[in-house]
Formats: C-alpha cells, sequence, structure tokens
C-alpha cells in the first residue's frame, strides 16, 4: 500500500539524518528523494536549499540554480508560496541569474518574488527589478519602476543609495544630458556614508 511505501521512505530519510549526520551533505540527494517520496515537501526542500547553497558556495552556478529550482517547483505543487523556504529559493534564484547575467531570468524571479514577499522587502525588490529592466534595455518600464522608486524611497532610506546608482545607471544606458546631476548626487550619498 501506498502508506506503507510513504513510512519506508520517511523512516529511511530519518535514519540518514541520525547514522550520518557529521556528513550529512553527502547525503542530500538521497535525503531530497526519500522526504519527497514520503510527500514531506519541506524537508525534501530544505534539502534542496541546502544543496543549492552547497553548489552556490562551490560556484557551480548551474547546479545550484537546478536545485533552487526543484524547491520552487516542489513548494508550488503544494501550495507553500508563502512558505520562506518558497521566497528564499527565489531570492537565490533571482541573485545567482542576475549574476550570470541572464537578467531575463532574474526578472521573471524578481516579478514572483515581488508578489509573494512581504511589503518591507518589497521596494528592494523593486530596485532589483529596475536594475533588471535598465540591464535588458526595456527603458521605458525602467523608467517608470525609477519614478515609482524615488517616490517612495526618502533620502534617509538604507535603500538611497541604491537609487542614486538606478538613476545613474538609467542614465548611463540612455545617454540623458542630466549625469552629471545624478553623479553629484553619487558623490554626496558616498561621502554621507563614509
Amino acid at each position: 500500500p501506498k502508506s506503507t511505501k510513504i513510512n519506508l521512505h520517511l523512516k529511511i530519510a530519518t535514519s540518514i539524518e541520525k547514522l550520518f549526520r557529521e556528513n550529512i551533505i553527502h547525503y542530500y540527494e538521497l535525503l531530497i528523494h526519500h522526504y519527497r517520496e514520503a510527500n514531506d515537501v519541506i524537508n525534501s526542500s530544505k534539502y534542496c536549499m541546502s544543496l543549492a547553497n552547497y553548489y552556490k558556495k562551490q560556484l557551480l552556478f548551474k547546479y545550484a540554480t537546478k536545485y533552487f529550482k526543484i524547491a520552487i517547483e516542489m513548494l508550488k505543487s503544494n501550495n507553500q508560496e508563502r512558505n520562506n523556504l518558497y521566497i528564499e529559493a527565489l531570492e537565490e534564484l533571482s541573485s545567482i541569474e542576475k549574476q550570470m547575467g541572464n537578467y531575463t531570468e532574474a526578472l521573471e524571479y524578481l516579478k514572483i518574488l515581488d508578489t509573494v514577499g512581504d511589503a518591507e522587502k518589497s521596494l528592494y525588490t523593486k530596485c532589483e527589478i529596475c536594475e533588471c529592466l535598465i540591464l535588458t534595455a526595456d527603458f521605458t518600464k525602467a523608467k517608470e519602476m525609477l519614478d515609482f522608486l524615488e517616490m517612495h524611497i526618502n533620502r534617509n532610506s538604507i535603500l538611497y543609495s541604491k537609487l542614486v546608482y538606478l538613476k545613474s545607471l538609467y542614465h548611463s544606458y540612455t545617454a540623458a544630458l542630466d549625469t552629471t546631476e545624478i553623479l553629484e548626487e553619487a558623490e554626496t550619498v558616498i561621502m554621507q556614508n563614509s
């Protein structure tokens, strides 16, 4: 019966955790498999995240993205979009894609993140979206996002230096005439933060 199979996979997974606690990293894939077969999406996703982060530290981004994507798909298919693991996987995946210059892919994950993330991180996520829009040459949407960010980020905000950076990036890509003004603003921010 199915319940016997599920219980067997769960017992194998918990036994691996107990027996190989010291070298658990070598068993992440096996744990992912057994927890997945036991319908334990949370533990399976946790091990996907652990393995993805391990690969990320090794600069093996191709493998890291694979396991972040697996975690996202498992959590999404089990209606866990509000789960912190889901949000963390989206953050990590968008960051890696951006680091690799895959701005369109990063943008996809950032847009999803913006819909499920909390209000506190929303402005930061929108800053990341704006940067990707600029880097993919979608200047119309980038300008709209910049205007939105300028209305919502005040000079005392931690994100203000990011906003100044985005403005300078936008103006350098669009060859705008007020680049000098933006650079002076950036210089002021840098001096204030020093």
